[in-house]
């Protein structure tokens, strides 16, 4: 039973921080940058790979895409602990995909993000993987 509120808690706080990410870049201006100039020289720079696209469309869409991402791990992680009890229990390729997908998750914030974001990433990273293991020990 501790394995399933372990990746309880962990799928509701990546589906948070996947949600307060979403706010972040579309509800106020936490994501934006604080000098207008760099905002300005960001939707005046065109990407090598779309010269019809700019910099700061590609900054608003990796973001929104990235909060929705963890919005989806959070839900369907979530939605194994609450409904699908036995597939979360013997579903090895969902638990270690989820496993690995928050710690590279983590990973990402500790290397390109907020310390923050990393603390907060690295909460669902411990919760999934400590459910993994005592699953893994239960079975």
């Amino acid at each position: 039973m501790t394995e399933i509120i372990l990746w309880a808690i962990g799928s509701i706080v990546i589906s948070l921080i996947g949600l307060l990410h979403v706010r972040g870049i579309f509800f106020t201006t936490e994501l934006y940058p604080k000098t207008r100039e760099l905002m300005d020289t960001m939707k005046n720079s065109e990407l090598e790979v779309d010269q019809n696209s700019n910099l700061w469309n590609a900054w608003i869409g990796f973001n929104a895409g990235f909060g929705v991402g963890l919005l989806f791990m959070g839900i369907i992680g979530a939605y194994m602990a609450f409904q699908h009890v036995e597939l979360l229990k013997t579903g090895q390729v969902l638990l270690v995909s989820t496993v690995f997908c928050s710690g590279v998750f983590a990973w990402i914030a500790y290397r390109f993000l907020i310390k923050a974001a990393f603390y907060a990433l690295c909460v669902p990273f411990l919760c999934y993987l400590v459910a993994y293991i005592l699953i893994i020990i239960n079975a």
